[in-house]
């Protein structure tokens, strides 16, 4: 039978966890959000264009190549923060489960 644990109990399970979890992997990272993605792709797309513009592409294949560019460097951006911020809310769950009472 499942034994039930009180509000305290759980509490002092997740402190304990979080402390687990902060030493082998280091503090929570936020969330990814947009901000991040946007910052990304105009560090990706800014230096696009200037490389496209000195070396003398102009028109459509400089629109799509910048544009392009821009679109990686900011889905790279948030799948890097992203598999970050799972791996530690996974290292937390694990932790979480094998303290749980039985």
């Amino acid at each position: 039978m499942i034994k039930e644990e009180s509000g305290d109990e759980f509490w002092a399970r997740y402190k304990e966890a979080e402390r687990i979890t902060t030493a082998l992997k280091g503090p929570c990272p936020p969330p990814p959000g947009p901000k991040e993605a946007i910052l990304g792709g105009f560090a990706g797309g800014a230096p696009a264009m200037l490389a496209l513009a000195i070396a003398g592409v102009y028109g459509d294949r400089f629109e799509y190549i910048t544009l392009a560019v821009a679109a990686i460097s900011a889905g790279s951006v948030y799948l890097v923060k992203h598999l970050a911020y799972t791996s530690w809310q996974k290292e937390m769950a694990l932790q979480l489960r094998q303290t749980e009472p039985k």
